[in-house]
């Protein structure tokens, strides 16, 4: 099976890594937040790929494609003609989950470049052409007008990218990005790909002792951080937040994942972590500095960073998210790596930083989930 994951740009690296090492897959090309692979057939651990917006199953591609509106009927007419890899592809699905004989569907359409055309009038042009081959076998379910489709069998992504037209469909029943524990989910919150990856570039494991460590986020919000951690094989992680709501959001999340039992939340001030000192073996956190509406004072942020340097190992590292580049925060070195993603229209970038000491690498050692392929596949990051 050909196959596809789209993600967070950025991440594409990290997301090839966990693809490889929790499935199998052959990792054939990375691209623009896509990530192609082939598996010998479709294995449910592609559905918990945790780093990844979404995967699917390749059906075909169309190339000559360009940015007047006669590209829609090349794409039409391409579709028709591929009928069998769109059966084909479907059956795929159906080999993970139920797909009913006649099934619905629903496309969503996206591009890069400026087109003669919009998002809706590619999903239409694909729609109609795969009820123009199917008949009654398929349902198509248009959003022309604002209309919002109802839960259908199966949906369909098509992507334009300069003359090529890559379609493919949904593995899954819904997106992968959409968490179920994601209860609390306030303005701003983390995209959970993302914090996922975070965690994985921290390290998820224990050292070479056999040590699980303790993961911590000092600016935890709602908590998807240290949830991603957990179900990402985490043993033991601590969220602090010195805002009561964000607090009791990550307690309702943990519990709705079910990792309250190696999650912990506690509403308190980073600069005064109710913590021993050396305890932390990783810091992974998105800190609110400048962007949330209750603002932080330079001498706060400096306060909350040397505090976490206190309560830090001397094998610790951190991973930190930030809306751009920034120096080693008091007490750590680095950073060892810093890359941009792209998220919500912003730019920030993930720094690697060490306590004074540390082992140098950006990488987490072996015996983390995934740390042979993230190093396999870090050559291939925008650092």
């Amino acid at each position: 099976m050909r196959g596809f994951a789209r993600s967070v740009r950025g991440i594409e690296w990290i997301a090839a890594a966990e693809l490889a090492g929790r499935t199998g897959a052959t990792v054939d090309a990375l691209g623009h937040r896509e990530i192609h692979f082939t598996v010998p057939h479709p294995v449910p651990e592609l559905l918990d790929v945790r780093t990844v917006d979404d995967v699917f199953v390749t059906a075909f591609t169309v190339d000559g494609l360009d940015h007047t509106r006669a590209s829609l009927g090349a794409l039409a007419e391409a579709t028709r003609e591929a009928a069998g890899a769109v059966v084909a592809a479907v059956s795929e699905v159906g080999r993970l989950r139920a797909v009913r004989a006649t099934w619905t569907f629903d496309a969503v359409g996206t591009f890069l470049g400026r087109r003669n055309y919009n998002r809706t009038d590619i999903e239409d042009a694909f729609g109609g052409a795969v009820e123009d081959a199917l008949g009654n076998q398929a349902t198509y379910f248009s959003r022309r007008d604002d209309r919002v489709p109802p839960l259908t069998d199966v949906s369909w992504r098509v992507h334009l990218r300069d003359s090529v037209a890559l379609v493919g469909v949904r593995l899954g029943p819904h997106p992968l990005h959409r968490r179920a524990y994601k209860v609390a989910a306030p303005r701003g919150t983390l995209h959970p790909p993302v914090a996922a990856a975070l965690a994985l570039v921290a390290g998820v494991g224990g050292d070479a002792a056999g040590d699980p460590g303790l993961l911590l986020d000092p600016f935890c919000g709602a908590g998807t951080i240290v949830v991603e951690h957990a179900l990402a094989g985490g043993a033991r992680s601590l969220g602090i937040d010195v805002s009561a709501a964000a607090a009791t959001g990550a307690i309702t999340n943990a519990r709705a994942a079910g990792v309250d039992g190696s999650v912990g939340v506690v509403r308190a001030d980073a600069s005064r972590a109710p913590l021993a000192r050396g305890c932390v073996t990783r810091v992974v956190t998105n800190p609110p500095w400048n962007r949330t509406v209750a603002m932080h004072a330079a001498g706060d942020e400096a306060a909350a960073w040397a505090e976490v340097a206190r309560v830090s190992a001397p094998s610790a590292r951190a991973v930190v998210l930030t809306e751009a580049g920034v120096p080693a925060p008091p007490g750590w070195e680095g950073p060892l790596a810093s890359f941009p993603i792209s998220l919500s229209g912003l730019h920030p970038r993930v720094s690697v930083f060490t306590a004074p000491g540390a082992d140098p690498s950006a990488l987490p050692p072996e015996g983390n989930a995934f740390a042979t392929e993230l190093r396999a596949f870090a050559a291939l990051a925008d650092t």
